[in-house]
């Protein structure tokens, strides 16, 4: 294609590398992944070559996600469905699932647990319980994971995708006050022409492996470029590091006495015991962490020199 690749090495990166010394303050704790020096270093290597970065953010949560042909059925006439999903064979060779979901279905027959990302969507039972109680936060958590609160659509996983908490942390960490760079960050898949229009299309065949944005680069890349698989990561980063001997008991050393006031110490410890904490489940757990550091930052922030 002819971009010049630049490649940047990750072995050397821990969780939470330089967050104890660092001094700057986010207006909100961070969303949980430890790695927020490693994005600030991408944004300096960028900077050194370019004044504007396009993210891609945005493109997995509107136009992929696991749906199928019994989804499809909810929201399109079955004369819809066939004629959608042979299409989708015959010019993108990609074959939906049916939706019978047999494999689940003797996962939960043999009790085994969840390995997805919905098993993320679990009450954190280690939140201190006056403070839960004072703002109705259970609750609060059952309404929003609540079915008469979805749309009406068989657009689910996007719509609370694009409706996560997490975007506003992620514009702010572009945000040039924060990564003392002159860098202009874009996020062209979620301009809101594009959701609208992402959102009204049908899951199967768009949003099927992608098949939207497949279509439109037809004879742009090559074929081989084109069709080529998403290759997801094989395991989420932290949990990667986690697992690897870093003790996220000793990032709580950092953490002011106020933590307690959100979290029940005792509590989290035992939760984030490797066993316990389960490889989809990393990014909730390592929020207590992030709010500890971010109270510490606030603390000295307010500190009369």
């Amino acid at each position: 294609l002819g971009f010049p690749l630049h490649y940047q090495v990750l072995d050397g990166y821990d969780l939470f590398d330089g967050v104890p010394q660092s001094e700057w303050q986010m207006s909100a704790p961070a969303n949980g992944s430890g790695t927020g020096n490693l994005a600030l270093d991408s944004q300096h290597r960028v900077a050194a070559h370019s004044r504007v970065v396009l993210y891609g953010q945005g493109g997995d949560e509107l136009f992929r996600g696991n749906y199928t042909v019994l989804d499809s059925l909810k929201w399109l006439p079955p004369g819809k469905v066939i004629q959608y999903t042979t299409w989708l064979y015959q010019i993108q060779r990609f074959r939906p699932p049916i939706g019978l979901n047999l494999r689940g279905r003797v996962q939960t027959l043999l009790g085994k647990k969840l390995t997805t990302a919905q098993s993320v969507l679990t009450y954190p039972v280690f939140l201190n319980h006056e403070f839960a109680e004072r703002l109705d936060l259970p609750a609060r958590w059952e309404r929003i994971y609540a079915e008469d609160s979805r749309p009406p659509s068989g657009r689910l996983q996007s719509y609370e995708q694009v409706n996560s908490s997490l975007w506003p942390m992620l514009f702010e960490g572009c945000d040039d006050s924060l990564s003392r760079t002159h860098l202009e960050a874009r996020f062209p898949f979620l301009d809101l022409r594009v959701l609208d229009y992402a959102l009204a299309l049908p899951a199967i065949p768009w949003c099927y492996q992608k098949s939207l944005i497949r279509q439109t680069l037809k004879g742009k890349i090559p074929e081989e470029v084109r069709q080529r698989p998403k290759s997801p990561v094989v395991a989420d980063p932290a949990y990667a590091l986690i697992a690897q001997g870093h003790k996220l008991s000793d990032d709580l050393t950092y953490a002011p006495p106020q933590l307690a006031e959100y979290i029940n110490i005792d509590r989290y410890i035992q939760d984030i015991s490797l066993d316990k904490l389960g490889e989809w489940r990393t990014t909730m757990k390592l929020m207590p962490i992030c709010l500890g550091y971010w109270l510490q930052q606030l603390e000295r922030s307010l500190v009369v020199v």
